[in-house]
């Protein structure tokens, strides 16, 4: 059986199997890729996604997953 061609945006198909080994969640993996394009001005800011195989996406996603200062619990003493 022939393999099936996936429809929509390939370029976004790449993208999610690029983070699939890295474990991603591939929601999580998406939502990125659209916020990184309408950083760097739409469809033009694949160039700087698919660089360096996607290590700007795989960098964005770790940045993200960082706790930050107002999401850590304060402590009282």
């Amino acid at each position: 059986m022939a393999p099936r061609r996936r429809k929509g945006n390939t370029r976004m198909d790449a993208a999610l199997d690029a983070m699939k080994p890295y474990g991603f969640d591939l929601k999580l993996a998406r939502k990125t890729v659209s916020e990184l394009l309408k950083v760097y001005g739409g469809d033009q800011g694949w160039i700087f996604i698919e660089e360096g195989s996607y290590k700007l996406l795989v960098e964005t996603i770790l940045e993200n997953q960082k706790p930050k200062p107002e999401d850590e619990e304060k402590v009282i003493f």
